[in-house]
């Protein structure tokens, strides 16, 4: 059985290690490169010092933007592992007719179909290991310099979560090519339908993994607190003295300082202190007491959200898994 299986699905692994191989090629000669610039340019001592360092960290963003480019290949590598390796695996077998003969054989239905999906998914998992594993390594220093790794096309590549999209969108592949038998629509139902599930989970479902934090400041001009260090801020808003929300966006709602406040200028010139005198915008914002709230998920969340979001696919995809096991075993559609 396992070397049908290998007979069957060799250029597939072929193409992958290939793939995977260019992927080390690359990480190989330009992560050494992005991690000596670090250290020498000296962004290194300054990240470690706390200081400012906008100029360096803009100079090390002009001379890597270009790799900006490639991440939206990384986002959509588990969708086509999905529709190319987890759609055609048993809708092929149904719309060619060859599925009377490989379950009729001295091999069980139900075994065939573990055979099947243990070979793939194994072969899956171990891609997406190391996929996560180089983009990990190569995107350590773009992560240093961009504290927030919450965001998306930092957390989806690194960590655990690229291991469960992959392992989820071979699932839902192997589901929806079982359920239609084609493998043109089973290829395009897995695509849609991981991008559907992708985009639920990230911007409506990922914040709520654990209870937010809050925390409210003083406000000062023209900066204020924007939250933790590293947090993933979801939210901003202003507070007057009393506790009420006067700005749902964070922040300066000019139109209810002028009201409360004759002297403020006009917003073309909000934000210009007189020579030798006090800042009405900041003499105003004291006077009525404004802070600003921000709502956040902490920095140190970071590993627990990847452990949640990995455990998500994760149940999904076996879920999807023992559905067609428990199909296959009992009618071929």
């Amino acid at each position: 059985m396992t070397w049908v299986i290998w007979r069957q699905h060799r250029q597939q692994a072929i193409v992958a290690l290939a793939g995977l191989g260019a992927f080390v090629a690359f990480f190989a000669l330009t992560g050494p490169a992005m991690s000596h610039t670090y250290h020498a340019s000296g962004l290194a001592a300054c990240i470690a010092a706390r200081s400012d360092c906008g100029s360096l960290l803009n100079a090390f963003d002009a001379k890597y933007n270009a790799f900006q480019v490639i991440v939206p290949l990384f986002l959509v590598l588990p969708a086509l592992v999905g529709v190319f390796w987890g759609a055609p695996l048993i809708a092929r077998e149904l719309e060619r007719g060859t599925f009377r003969l490989a379950w009729t054989q001295s091999v069980s239905r139900r075994h065939w179909a573990i055979a099947k999906l243990t070979s793939i998914g194994g072969a899956v998992l171990a891609l997406g290991a190391a996929f996560a594993a180089l983009v990990t390594w190569w995107s350590l220093v773009l992560t240093i310099t961009h504290t927030d790794r919450f965001v998306p096309g930092i957390f989806d590549l690194r960590g655990l979560a690229p291991i469960g999209y992959m392992l989820f969108a071979i699932a839902l592949g192997i589901f929806l090519g079982h359920l239609i038998g084609k493998v043109l629509p089973a290829m395009g139902a897995t695509l849609a339908g991981f991008t559907a599930v992708r985009f639920v989970i990230t911007v409506f479902v990922r914040k709520h993994y654990m209870p937010a934090k809050t925390s409210v400041a003083t406000m000062g001009v023209p900066k204020f607190n924007d939250g933790p260090r590293g947090a993933w801020v979801l939210s901003r808003a202003v507070l007057d003295r009393a506790g009420h929300i006067i700005s749902h966006e964070g922040g300066i709602d000019f139109q209810y300082l002028s009201s409360r406040c004759p002297n403020i200028p006009s917003p073309k010139s909000a934000f210009a202190v007189p020579v030798g005198g006090k800042d009405p915008i900041i003499s105003c914002v004291t006077r009525l007491g404004l802070r600003s709230l921000t709502t956040f998920q902490p920095a140190n969340r970071y590993w627990t959200f990847q452990w949640i979001e990995f455990a998500i696919y994760a149940v999904l995809a076996f879920g999807l898994l023992g559905f067609v096991v428990w199909r296959v075993s009992r009618s071929p559609r």
